[in-house]
């Protein structure tokens, strides 16, 4: 390497050609991390995922956060790999979105404990809450295929099946484990 590539900066010799593939792994790490963050944040705060004219935003952030960690990387390079991993970035994005949508999900449409405790002990009130938050499921289990006379597939719900299955979850729950 020929001696032009380095200056003198605050007392420092750094390479001037310096690339992202130079850097430490550990420093690698820490600038994506950093770099994803600040996306997630203007993700967040947009409600929507940062176009192109917000990478100087995330960058500008970044850098204040790569000279105060005492490192050296030109900032093109740095925007350079911002624009590489944008693609990788949303899709992480949308898995963390997808998974509290889930989480929120499940805890919305859980029943109470006292409900549960309730049914198990044979209170009718809380067998009924059961059933009633159990209900579109039942249906969908007995839901089955008719034809009609035009030829036509009905779907209808067996009645008679779907009171067997009300029997059955009624009778499981004193069996059930709290």
């Amino acid at each position: 390497m020929s001696r032009k590539n380095y200056k003198m900066i605050d007392g420092k010799l750094l390479r001037t050609d310096k690339q992202f593939r130079h850097l430490k792994q550990s420093q690698k790490e820490k600038i994506n991390e950093w770099l994803y963050q600040e996306y997630r944040n203007l993700w967040l705060e947009q409600n929507r995922q940062p176009s192109s004219n917000r990478n100087r935003d995330i960058l500008a952030a970044v850098m204040g956060k790569i000279s105060e960690a005492d490192i050296w990387i030109p900032e093109h390079e740095v925007l350079k790999y911002l624009q590489g991993k944008k693609n990788r970035y949303r899709k992480r994005m949308e898995k963390e979105l997808l998974k509290n949508e889930m989480d929120e999900d499940m805890t919305e449409n859980q029943l109470p404990v006292e409900t549960i405790r309730g049914a198990v002990a044979g209170d009718q009130d809380a067998v009924q809450k059961v059933i009633d938050h159990y209900s579109d499921y039942i249906d969908d289990l007995c839901t089955i295929k008719e034809a009609q006379e035009n030829g036509a597939i009905k779907k209808i719900i067996d009645k008679d099946m779907r009171q067997a299955v009300i029997l059955k979850l009624i009778e499981s729950l004193p069996e059930f484990k709290l």
